[in-house]
């Protein structure tokens, strides 16, 4: 065999804790892997998200361009499309997951663009500060 049509073993790893070992040609794009893997991952091809080190594949791609031979693929299911939300101020954020054959790594606005000076800024999480670090008059505190 060639080294363009030779063979590699991948594992993908489920949600479930399952995995499955696949001997595939190292030439196959990620779209066609998944479509070989749907069966049996029982996942269409249009929801599996293939993850290794960290990244989503793009469907695109090859797997030797992940070098992926003898490594771990996590396959995870792609959320449903996510509905509209009124947000404070009356402003409308929308989201939803991207389409099959696309990708998106960043949430869709319809609406304008943010204005810094609007005060309709929202508080996700907390922390800490040091005592010494700012006087307590000083401090603002909002709560709705």
């Amino acid at each position: 065999m060639t080294e363009s049509s030779s063979v590699i073993e991948v594992t993908v790893k489920t949600l479930d804790s399952q995995s499955r070992i696949y001997k595939v040609g190292s030439e196959l794009t990620v779209k066609q892997f998944k479509e070989h893997i749907a069966s049996s991952v029982d996942i269409p091809v249009h929801k599996q998200r293939l993850i290794y080190q960290g990244r989503v594949l793009q469907d695109d791609r090859t797997l030797t361009e992940y070098n992926v031979d003898g490594k771990v693929i996590h396959l995870v299911e792609r959320a449903p499309p996510q509905a509209t939300m009124t947000c404070p101020g009356g402003m409308s954020a929308y989201t939803r997951g991207a389409e099959p054959g696309t990708s998106s790594n960043h949430a869709t606005s319809q609406s304008a663009p943010h204005d810094r000076n609007s005060n309709s800024y929202v508080m996700l999480g907390t922390f800490n500060l040091p005592v010494n670090i700012l006087d307590p008059q000083q401090v603002q505190v909002g709560m709705s």
